[in-house]
């Protein structure tokens, strides 16, 4: 599994937006694409996530699809930064697309093999400003 730092200090708001760093890192780092699926989570239970592939309970996960990691949705719709403000270390999940099935509320996916969670997860990103 990888890990990896989103720093969005380097984001200037003229030259380099917070959406620009996003896309650079996940891009360089070959996470950006439609396999994915991206949940903001709270940093402070990284562990418990990567021993039990969640740490919520349950067979579900909350995530962003590739055109949903923007930081200020224009439209007024959930987004990144709504996510990230629930918690006060947050960091990223990404987990395999395929390992889900998506259901009828946004932004909600379940596993489809809720005996295997962690084999869902390809990485964890730790966010610093």
């Amino acid at each position: 599994m990888k890990r990896f730092t989103l720093d969005l200090s380097k984001a200037d708001g003229y030259a380099v937006t917070e959406d620009d760093v996003i896309r650079s890192v996940f891009i360089k780092n070959g996470v950006f694409n439609n396999n994915f699926l991206f949940s903001v989570v709270d940093g402070n239970l990284i562990n418990r996530l990567i021993t039990k592939g969640t740490y919520r309970v349950g067979n579900k996960i909350y995530a962003f699809k590739k055109d949903g990691l923007v930081i200020h949705n224009k439209a007024g719709d959930f987004d990144l930064d709504d996510a990230m403000r629930q918690y006060e270390n947050p960091a990223i999940a990404i987990y395999k697309a395929s390992h889900f099935i998506s259901t009828d509320i946004p932004f909600e996916y379940q596993f489809k093999d809720s005996s295997n969670k962690p084999k869902a997860l390809e990485a964890i990103v730790n966010i610093t400003w």
